[in-house]
């Protein structure tokens, strides 16, 4: 008794499988790269164009990707790119933690104005730019508007005990 799959030919699945891996790495590459952007899928197509098959699923496959390359790409503005990974941000904030280091437990600080400055590179003249046009006033009102007391700040207030200038503790009542 023979089965339907003997009757079938041979076809070696492995290389079709790693070759819809390479076109998902190459997909996954665009995206992470350079985002979601309108004509994306154009930068998909040559990224591939060196890869070639005959066979009809992997073209299928490829069109496939190309096709969903092509409708999140509409979705954007002309001219602009939309993040396509979270690994920049994950990245942004591991650097923010090291700069913030022991008072990351306690919230968000007024270090977090220090996060435009590890985005990009900096050199004398925006740093100068910078301590001509944003005065210390400036930063403190921003942070009482746009941040408030941290917790920890909050913690200190609300448990504030204030001793009379001449308090003696009682040594016996800790017995």
């Amino acid at each position: 008794m023979e089965d339907n799959f003997s009757k079938q030919p041979r076809v070696a699945p492995l290389p079709n499988y790693m070759y819809f891996q390479e076109i998902c790495e190459h997909a996954l590459a665009i995206v992470h790269e350079q985002g979601y952007f309108p004509g994306m899928e154009n930068d998909f197509c040559d990224r591939i164009k060196h890869l070639s098959t005959m066979d009809q699923r992997c073209i299928n496959f490829q069109n496939r990707l190309k096709t969903v390359l092509q409708i999140e790409g509409q979705k954007i503005p002309q001219g602009v790119h939309y993040l396509g990974s979270t690994e920049i941000l994950e990245s942004l904030f591991g650097k923010f933690k090291a700069i913030e280091s022991n008072h990351a437990s306690s919230g968000l600080t007024s270090l977090v104005l220090a996060i435009p400055a590890l985005l990009g590179k900096l050199n004398e003249s925006i740093i100068a730019k910078a301590l001509i046009e944003v005065s210390v006033g400036d930063v403190k009102q921003w942070i009482e508007t746009n941040m408030g007391q941290t917790f920890l700040s909050q913690r200190r207030h609300a448990l504030a005990i204030k001793h009379p200038e001449n308090f003696e503790m009682d040594l016996d009542i800790c017995d």
